[in-house]
């Protein structure tokens, strides 16, 4: 607000009118600090869109059918939804390290996804009902994921004890991100995978 009204003082007061060449560029503390979010906000910006640009091709190739990506990234994407939401309503808002976190949260919990999907491709390809998939991907697959999880969010969760906040944050935030990935693929995914699969039909089966 400080800058915008010392940006409009400048524009009412035409330097210009008092001669051709005059301009005036604003400096300072709070300039500084509006810069360096402009930048940040970009690079959060260019790196979630090649991030997700770059997740999206492998698995489309990797499952050789395009919207692969789709049955794994939306559950994911609801999960990372309420992580940030427990975020903002435990700390508030993100800093300088923690917010590129949306996309380092992408890679890692996409990763219970691929698996639990290529568990299902392959035991539907062998012929088995959605039903009987469903379950197996749960209770096999879905016991190794959990085991996974726990451990990794575990170990981000110990950085909450750090005296420095940005580590302390860093440590909750992943953590709670993981565990709440966790959540959506043993909860969402599944019931996404009957929808496309049962009722729609999008999931094609490679032999």
């Amino acid at each position: 607000e400080m800058y915008d009204a010392v940006r409009q003082a400048v524009a009412e007061g035409g330097p210009s009118s008092y001669h051709p060449d005059l301009s005036v560029s604003i400096g300072g503390t709070f300039k500084n600090k509006i810069d360096e979010y402009s930048v940040i906000i970009n690079d959060i910006k260019s790196t979630l869109l090649f991030g997700v640009l770059g997740v999206i091709l492998l698995l489309t190739v990797y499952f050789r059918q395009p919207l692969a990506a789709l049955f794994v990234a939306i559950p994911l994407i609801m999960g990372l939804t309420w992580a940030f939401a427990i975020t903002f309503w435990v700390i508030g808002n993100l800093n300088t390290m923690t917010g590129f976190l949306f996309v380092i949260l992408f890679g890692l919990g996409i990763d219970f996804g691929i698996h639990m999907f290529a568990r299902y491709l392959e035991d539907r390809m062998q012929f088995m009902d959605v039903r009987g998939a469903i379950e197996t991907m749960q209770n096999q697959t879905g016991q190794a994921i959990f085991t996974a999880a726990l451990t990794t969010s575990m170990a981000f969760y110990s950085l909450t004890i750090t005296d420095f906040k940005g580590f302390s944050e860093f440590g909750f935030i992943v953590g709670t991100g993981i565990v709440m990935s966790l959540v959506a693929m043993t909860t969402v995914l599944p019931a996404f995978l009957v929808l496309c699969d049962k009722r729609l039909g999008l999931i094609r089966m490679r032999h």
